[in-house]
Order: structure tokens, then C-alpha cells, then sequence
């Protein structure tokens, strides 16, 4: 009968020689409802190898619903969270700039602007025209596809499970962009 391993084994051998990272997840010493990680990554960027731990997630994700296994949530980090807001404050203004409307939603969202409410009415010129002109570069398909993949990539940048009120909002920003992209490809589409 083969001897049975005692909790105190905690051998792991693995051939490294040619990978490009690690990750070994193996129970805490002090608590065995936690678990150790322990990762590298020295033979590809961190972020190539973040990006194929996060693939690697969503399969995981994939077969545990298949299993009837509810996937647990995980929100970024707030460091991720506040780079997703710089993010959509930079689409915005390149969007508000190239359609000549005001960009103070940019200065609200972003992390790092101070946003004072001033409660003056906008002036007639800071907004767009009633009846915008379609121009046919922003009419047709490939338009209309562009908007529709910008409003998707928004979708994928909200935080997957709010914990506060700057995360909220980052998330009911990111909605309402994504709705008006859906809206302007849908008048494109016309």
C-alpha cells in the first residue's frame, strides 16, 4: 500500500527550465482556508504574463459554470480602478475635442483633476449643434462598427464589483459612454 503524504509534504517539482513564469498556489502555513502564491515572470513582460493570467481566469471562470460552480468575484485594485477613469477621461476628451462639445465630464471622472461644480449655465458655443451635420465620413458601417466596439471596450472597463462610491461612479460612467456610443452607431447606421 503506498504511503499516504502527511500535511507537511509540500513538494513540488516542476521543470522551469524553458517557462517563461510561475505561479505554485498552495495552502498558508497559518490559516488552511488561505493560500500562498507564489509567481514570477522572467522570460516575457509582466504584463504579457498579467494578461495570460487573466485568460487563464476567465477559463477557469468558463469551466466551473459548466461545473454548476458559481465564479467568485474579484474587483481591480484601486490603483487599476483609478487608471480605468484616467482612461475613459482621455476618451472623452479626444471624443469632446474632435466633436466640438465641452469636455468638463473628463475633469469630473478623472482621478486626479479637482472638478468644481460652478453651477453657471453652459455657453451657447461650449455646446454641440441641435441638428448636427453627418458628414459622410461619420455615416456607413464602419463608422457605426467602430462606435459599437469603443461602447464594448467600455463595457469590459467597468469594475466587475464596486466596493465604494468612486468605483460606482467610475462604473456609471463608463455605462453612460457606452450608451452613447450604441446611440451615435445607431444614428450612423440611419
Amino acid at each position: 500500500m503506498p504511503e499516504q503524504p502527511t500535511e507537511e509534504t509540500r513538494l513540488a517539482l516542476v521543470d522551469g527550465r524553458d517557462a517563461l513564469a510561475f505561479v505554485v498556489i498552495r495552502p498558508a502555513d497559518d490559516d488552511t482556508d488561505r493560500v500562498q502564491v507564489e509567481a514570477s515572470a522572467r522570460g516575457m513582460s509582466k504584463a504579457a504574463a498579467a494578461y495570460t493570467l487573466r485568460s487563464v481566469a476567465d477559463h477557469f471562470d468558463t469551466a466551473a459554470c459548466a461545473e454548476g460552480d458559481e465564479p467568485l468575484p474579484y474587483p481591480p485594485s484601486p490603483e487599476v480602478a483609478r487608471e480605468l477613469a484616467r482612461a475613459l477621461a482621455r476618451q472623452i476628451t479626444a471624443l469632446g475635442k474632435a466633436r466640438g462639445w465641452s469636455t468638463w465630464a473628463a475633469d469630473y471622472i478623472h482621478p486626479d483633476r479637482e472638478f468644481v461644480d460652478t453651477g453657471a449655465p453652459a455657453e451657447e458655443d461650449d455646446q454641440a449643434p441641435a441638428e448636427p451635420e453627418q458628414s459622410t465620413a461619420r455615416q456607413g458601417s464602419n463608422y457605426a462598427a467602430g462606435l459599437i466596439e469603443a461602447a464594448r471596450l467600455a463595457d469590459q472597463g467597468r469594475v466587475a464589483n464596486p466596493i465604494g462610491e468612486a468605483e460606482e461612479h467610475v462604473n456609471d460612467c463608463f455605462s453612460a459612454f457606452a450608451a452613447d456610443l450604441r446611440r451615435m452607431a445607431g444614428e450612423a447606421q440611419q
